[in-house]
């Protein structure tokens, strides 16, 4: 049997496409990355300062922002105590009520709804190296099943990352 180039050249172009199905946005300032589903748009611009993305949702209003911070490491606190001061202060700047939350010894994520327009939020907040990183989405309640899923996804990879 012999070689056909283009047998290799259609090989070539059917992984790069499998690749492209299981994309990832990968922060290289703040060492991060979370997996980007198919439905999911990147924002083409990046911040001057690269701490993150911005995302949306094809069919829906939802906005997903990625992003990290240096706070933690200047301010000297312990992983224990920002994960509690994030707890107590999800809704101080918004109106909202949780309905799920879970802490672990380096993440917090709370969800719940906004009083005002009733989106829904899910927020996911990670210390790694004395840095901060936050997967944070919010969307109207019409899209809480395709969103699921999108969500399930996202932050199983991001967490994942440590």
């Amino acid at each position: 049997m012999t070689f056909k180039p283009y047998l290799l050249l259609c090989l070539l172009l059917l992984s790069n496409l499998a690749v492209a199905k299981h994309e990832q946005y990968c922060n290289g300032r703040f060492d991060y990355c979370v997996a980007i589903p198919d439905s999911v748009v990147i924002s083409p611009i990046e911040p001057q300062n690269g701490d993150g993305r911005l995302f949306g949702v094809k069919g829906t209003d939802a906005i997903i922002v990625a992003y990290g911070s240096l706070w933690p490491s200047v301010i000297g606190a312990s992983d224990e105590e920002l994960l509690q001061e994030k707890q107590q202060s999800v809704c101080e700047q918004a109106q909202c009520r949780i309905t799920y939350q879970v802490k672990k010894d380096n993440y917090y994520i709370a969800s719940g709804y906004y009083l005002d327009d009733d989106k829904i939020f899910y927020q996911v907040y990670r210390l790694k190296n004395g840095e901060e990183h936050h997967l944070d989405f919010t969307y109207s309640k019409k899209h809480k099943a395709k969103m699921d899923k999108i969500i399930s996804q996202m932050v199983s990879s991001f967490l994942k990352d440590d």
